[in-house]
């Protein structure tokens, strides 16, 4: 028995020291890698996530060298999800904000934490972008005044009705796609519907980016799974594959490029997995 405690305690001190080192990078609270690899992914869920799966074939058309969404004037202010590993709710809002200002002109802030505190899916290393939409279908959303973010936790919920409520959301598989056409479904769908969330391998390297093309360096360390918002592409041929992805982070307007970054394809499982794209048509409450 002295021998269980002992070992019991050494491992306690080991993920106090473990969690003492995460305390240097405060923008995530813990690995979130359930949350990168397909046959991972939340599979207590995966009846529900694969009921919204689509089939959206690779573009044949011609596509643009650029496109970006905030020159469209679609997207709200970035926002910061602090330590919480919040980053799926964070996208997954940032997506459903940017299509009621592309349908309605409306700048909206919607509560981030309803989804924490009401998801039954949402767990302590977080929860994906597809959950998060789900939830925003079947409950909808007050606005931030109503239930600011707290970075963590708590039993509240909205007092009131939701004040937007997501007509649709469909999950696409990239993950047996070759890469040009992981390229070009993200594009199409992302042209058609607006910006999209998806996942990505999170490197050490990638919380000092300050701007230019992210290329992770190869040696920094595996943090685990990270949710951004893709709001746009760059192809260019000087560029690792040919171009880049214009992306939105969560970790607040004074990190990147006032909050967000730029990452080349292929880079980091960036288009490797799947991504969700949300459908609004003017159905809020407010």
């Amino acid at each position: 028995m002295k021998k269980l405690i002992v070992i019991v305690f050494a491992i306690l001190i080991t993920a106090t020291s473990i969690i003492a080192q995460q305390k240097d990078f405060p923008r995530l609270s813990g690995p979130y890698l359930s949350h990168i690899l397909p046959d991972l992914i939340c599979k207590s869920h995966r009846g529900t996530i694969y009921s919204n799966l689509v089939n959206h074939p690779a573009d044949k058309g011609n596509l643009p060298v650029r496109f970006d969404w905030r020159e469209k004037n679609i997207m709200t202010p970035v926002k910061h999800q602090m330590n919480l590993g919040s980053c799926g709710v964070f996208a997954a809002v940032a997506v459903f904000e940017s299509l009621i200002k592309k349908v309605t002109g409306k700048t909206v802030d919607l509560s981030e934490q309803q989804i924490i505190n009401g998801s039954e899916d949402f767990v302590p290393s977080g929860i994906s972008s597809v959950d998060a939409m789900k939830y925003i279908k079947q409950c909808g959303l007050v606005l931030e005044k109503h239930l600011p973010y707290k970075d963590k936790k708590t039993d509240e919920m909205p007092a009131g009705p939701p004040d937007y409520t997501l007509t649709d959301y469909h999950y696409v598989k990239t993950d047996k796609l070759e890469l040009c056409d992981k390229i070009k479904t993200i594009k199409q769908a992302l042209r058609e519907y607006g910006p999209v969330a998806t996942n990505m391998i999170f490197y050490q390297d990638l919380d000092r980016y300050k701007g230019n093309i992210y290329i992770y360096d190869g040696h920094s360390e595996e943090q685990g799974g990270h949710w951004v918002v893709i709001v746009g592409w760059q192809d260019d041929p000087d560029v690792k594959n040919g171009g880049y992805w214009i992306c939105r982070n969560s970790w607040g307007e004074k990190w990147g490029e006032n909050g967000y970054f730029n990452i080349a394809y292929g880079e980091c499982g960036i288009d490797d997995f799947w991504f969700v794209y949300g459908i609004f048509t003017n159905n809020f409450c407010s």
